[in-house]
């Protein structure tokens, strides 16, 4: 592995560059590349973004009234400008009870999908799934008669809903459960058909789940899912060996929730990744990511003083993939010195191969926090074509605090989150050229800068 580049210790202002160079702030999109404004009675978070011919879609929660949050789903407009909204999605198990979204989807037909949390009389956190309409936003009563469905079982605590959504309509929620008494947590996935009815086929009676068990309090916690084109699912997170010594955590499942034993070097679906910068390191993946080629990129925190984000880059086959800066494993860092925090949770793979990474850095006393953007190429060099020389932050307007999760649209990053408690949404330019110099689908025709 390559030392991290250090990055300013201070904030460092950019003004958007005249010219569309990739990663710049895209200027056609909100003012100046983003949007902002303020939702319900409290402060709150975009957690989720969705992108389709039909606009931009996120999701977050609404104070409705005192105490009492519910889901809500937002369109936007190919410029930024806002076009509708869902209203409350409230699952309410309890009264004024609170309903987060974490997590929104695409799905066939012209339907999106968003999953979060409910907290049910127990004291609980059951899972909350919606099926809506991309065009009204309204509920789709095809999906389980009222459009949504409530997922838990044995009184378990079920948190960080992780969506995908397959070519079918079926439904997949990958999530972080256990006991409410207990630090014992483990991976866990539900699959729901089409009409939001359990796949009663899949894993023991539609919920497979992973257990990485590696010692401590066994926290094994999810941070992203993916499904590959040949429906195996892929599970990013991390596993306790002791308190706080944490690794990446990967699996893969087959189609009908069993443990791929094709993936990782033990034969049995799993695998793990240490940086281990430190002794008794914390390392976290927040995100997963395929590429076209199979690749998988897990990016997430890792510690060594310093808080930085790291990158590991697996092989189909669930090795880390040597062409990748070396050792499969690669460094962000945007802030440096002793109480910075580096956190990259949002990826995607470009057209080319390169992946592009989203996230936040703040220094852990307080003060403003940054937008992160970073490029790595195929072989984990930072791309020197990408704005700021492969990675960069910036302090759009004191207060940042937040990046959730990211989306391409048209290739162009869209990144979400929060800023002063507002809903936040930043895009940024790409010109979506090949290295070699022509178009994606064979065109031999130059893309307009």
């Amino acid at each position: 592995m390559r030392p991290a580049p250090l990055a300013a210790l201070a904030a460092v202002l950019l003004a958007p560059a005249v010219h569309a160079q990739d990663g710049n702030l895209d200027s056609t999109f909100g003012a100046g590349g983003q949007v902002v404004y303020s939702v319900g009675m409290s402060p709150s978070t975009v957690r989720g973004v969705a992108v389709t011919e039909a606009g931009i879609f996120l999701t977050g929660e609404l104070e409705y009234y005192a105490g009492n949050f519910d889901f809500l789903v937002h369109r936007l407009g190919p410029t930024g400008t806002y076009l509708a909204n869902s209203g409350p999605l409230a699952f309410d198990l309890v009264a004024s009870g609170s309903d987060f979204p974490y997590s929104l989807a695409a799905a066939p037909g012209g339907k999106l999908v968003v999953a979060g949390t409910a907290v049910d009389p127990s004291g609980a956190h059951e899972i909350g799934v919606a099926r809506l309409d991309q065009a009204t936003l309204g509920l789709d009563p095809g999906f389980n008669g009222s459009g949504k469905v409530v997922l838990a079982f044995g009184g378990l605590d079920f948190n960080n809903p992780r969506l995908a959504v397959l070519g079918d309509g079926s439904v997949l929620v990958g999530v972080t459960f256990g006991s409410t008494i207990s630090t014992d947590t483990d991976f866990g996935v539900f699959k729901l058909l089409p009409d939001g009815s359990p796949d009663l086929a899949f894993g023991a009676f539609g919920f497979a789940s992973v257990a990485f068990d590696l010692g401590g309090g066994h926290a094994d916690v999810l941070g992203g899912l993916a499904v590959q084109p040949d429906g195996k699912i892929v599970l990013a997170g991390s596993a306790e060996w002791t308190a706080p010594d944490l690794d990446f955590a990967l699996a893969r499942l087959d189609a009908t929730g069993n443990p791929d034993t094709a993936f990782g070097p033990y034969g049995t679906g799993k695998t793990f990744v240490p940086f281990d910068l430190d002794a008794a390191a914390t390392d976290q993946a927040l995100a997963v990511a395929l590429a076209a080629d199979g690749r998988i990129a897990a990016v997430g925190t890792a510690s060594n003083g310093v808080v930085v984000g790291a990158v590991a880059m697996l092989t189909p086959a669930g090795e880390l993939d040597s062409a990748f800066d070396g050792d499969g494993r690669q460094f962000v860092q945007w802030l440096g010195g002793g109480t910075a925090v580096n956190r990259p949770q949002a990826a995607a793979f470009e057209s080319d191969g390169s992946l592009f990474v989203g996230g936040d850095a703040y220094w852990n006393y307080g003060g403003d926090g940054l937008l992160g953007i970073a490029r790595l190429l195929p072989s984990g060099a930072f791309d020197p074509t990408f704005f700021g020389g492969g990675f960069y932050s910036w302090n759009l307007d004191p207060g940042w605090e937040t990046v959730e999760a990211a989306a391409l649209d048209g290739g162009r990053p869209v990144l979400v989150g929060t800023r002063n408690g507002a809903w936040a949404t930043v895009r940024l330019t790409n010109a979506l050229i090949f290295r070699d110099g022509f178009e994606s689908g064979s065109t031999h025709a130059w893309s307009a800068f």
